[in-house]
């Protein structure tokens, strides 16, 4: 009697809509390479509703990749996915380099945090926080700081400092930013190396998604007949 295999009978773990890719300043990072922020919209499950995701945005980490990084995560992970149907792409099966393709389209075509804002109706925020009074022993090793030391950081953005009481009771702090603004992306990228230098601050750094518009937009349909799927 036939078989019918695993993940045809199954829905896939993950259904890849669209994706899209937000490239960086060039000087964000002491790293002399465009950093990426990936975005993926995916239904999970048999879920119908695609959702927006930045990959890679892990608790305590910034999603900043350089390209090369970004396809070899992709190749680790979800192009796997797609050899045993885990991960399709608009309901269909496909081929782990068609896949790797429609990542490095994205690449080629990245928009800026202001692009990426008006094109699909969502705001990338990046928040830095620690405790206060450990906090403000910090000094960054990285001679191209705009921040050396934690003091600098707090005469630019303490205004904006968000004060609040960390997880064990003590006076911390919270400094969100909207990708769009200038240097946010600098900024948040070297207040976490500033204050990850000192373990007593118990930096972290989160990144999130929200909405400029209530209705999400549409999401392109691929062009099937053009893929070899």
């Amino acid at each position: 009697m036939h078989q019918t295999s695993l993940a045809a009978t199954q829905p896939p773990t993950i259904n890849e809509h669209f994706r899209s890719v937000i490239a960086l300043p060039i000087n964000v990072t002491f790293y002399d390479e465009i950093q990426y922020i990936a975005i993926t919209w995916d239904a999970l499950n048999d879920g119908l509703t695609p959702r927006p995701r930045i990959l890679h945005a892990r608790a305590g980490l910034l999603p900043y990749l350089p390209a090369y990084r970004l396809i070899d995560l992709l190749c680790d992970d979800r192009a796997k996915k797609s050899v045993d149907g885990t991960l399709r792409v608009q309901g269909r099966a496909i081929r782990p380099e068609t896949y790797l393709g429609l990542w490095r389209t994205a690449l080629a075509e990245a928009l800026t945090p202001t692009q990426f804002a008006a094109r699909w109706g969502l705001r990338v925020f990046l928040t830095v926080g620690a405790t206060l009074e450990p906090a403000r022993s910090s000094k960054c090793s990285w001679t191209s700081s705009p921040f050396p030391t934690f003091e600098a950081f707090e005469a630019l953005h303490g205004s904006r400092f968000l004060h609040q009481l960390t997880a064990d009771g003590r006076p911390g702090f919270a400094l969100t930013m909207d990708l769009r603004e200038p240097d946010a992306a600098r900024d948040a990228f070297y207040a976490e190396a500033l204050l990850s230098e000192n373990p007593d601050a118990a930096c972290y750094v989160r990144t999130r998604l929200a909405p400029i518009i209530s209705e999400p937009p549409t999401l392109p349909l691929l062009d099937q007949q053009s893929l070899p799927f």
